[in-house]
Order: structure tokens, then sequence, then C-alpha cells
């Protein structure tokens, strides 16, 4: 997983709210882009809802959506994917 950019949306009474998106990086050596989507498949399908926060609360929450690149060199069966989530999470200070 990346870092988390994350973007200061103003408060409501105690409670401040903050988008967040994250990026998760998927690398497959072997098989390499059927077995990249295959994974992405699996993070899609856990990622579907949004995660339910003990303190916290996701106001939005956008589902999963994925890109994939092939490695460069065609000589390499290597694949990349990115998976990026987003949600606008309400906390207290």
């Amino acid at each position: 997983m990346a870092n988390p950019d994350t973007a200061n949306l103003g408060q409501s009474g105690e409670w401040r709210l903050t988008r967040v998106w994250l990026d998760l990086h998927v690398w497959a050596i072997e098989d390499g882009a059927e077995m990249a989507q295959q994974i992405g498949g699996a993070i899609v399908n856990a990622l579907w809802d949004a995660p339910d926060l003990v303190e916290n609360d996701i106001n939005t929450y956008g589902r999963p959506s994925f890109k994939y690149m092939r490695d460069p060199d065609p000589d390499k069966a290597y694949c990349h994917g990115v998976a990026t989530v987003s949600g606008v999470v309400r906390w207290r200070p």
C-alpha cells in the first residue's frame, strides 16, 4: 500500500471531515496479467463495501477501481496493478 493522499474538507461540530485516497499495488511476476487480475478481483470483492470503523465513520465511499500495466520489456510477463479506494472519513481530534 502506498502512502495515503488526504484533503481536509472542514469541520462539523466536533467532527472533522477528511477525504482519503489509498492506492494498493499488486505485482505479479509469474502468470503476469492473468494473475494480477485475479488478485485484483479478490481485492475488489474484499473492499466492495465500506469497512466498519470503531471510533470514526465513513460518510462517502468509492468502490475500488483498478489499472493494470504490463512490463515494457516484451520478454517479461510481469504485470503491475494499482487499485484506488477513496472515502470521506468523519473523525474526532
